[in-house]
């Protein structure tokens, strides 16, 4: 009886740690968040992780690219932040929602708010999206 009773408390824990934060993050807000400063910028993710850096470190390229994707290829709208020690903080342009904003927020970060077609690229060749 106190082994059934010990496996169920394991497995009721369990589902409690995993299970609780899970649940939160399908309520938490997915998108990333873009503050705009005098020098420099600050993006947030509401799941985790954050960048902030001066416009001068960095250089600003809107892109559209092909991805190879189930047998045909799909447009890639992105907007890419290199910084100079060669980082990469992409913005992907996939919903309908986050493509609309890629031209102002390009323009707004330095770059250009004509997105630079660079032709059929793998996914694993271009940055993830953050």
């Amino acid at each position: 009886m106190i082994l059934p009773g010990l496996a169920a408390l394991v497995f009721l824990v369990a589902a409690v740690l995993i299970g609780i934060p899970g649940l939160l993050g399908l309520f938490s807000h997915p998108y990333a968040t873009v503050h705009l400063f005098d020098r420099g910028a600050v993006a947030i993710r509401e799941r985790g992780g954050s960048w902030s850096w001066p416009y001068e470190n960095a250089t600003v390229r809107y892109v559209l690219w092909q991805e190879p994707w189930e047998g045909e290829h799909r447009t890639r709208p992105q907007v890419w932040i290199t910084f100079r020690d060669g980082e990469v903080l992409c913005f992907d342009g996939l919903s309908a929602d986050d493509r609309a904003v890629l031209p102002a927020l390009s323009e707004a970060l330095g770059g250009s708010r004509e997105p630079e077609e660079i032709g059929e690229l793998p996914a694993h060749k271009a940055p993830a999206p953050f």
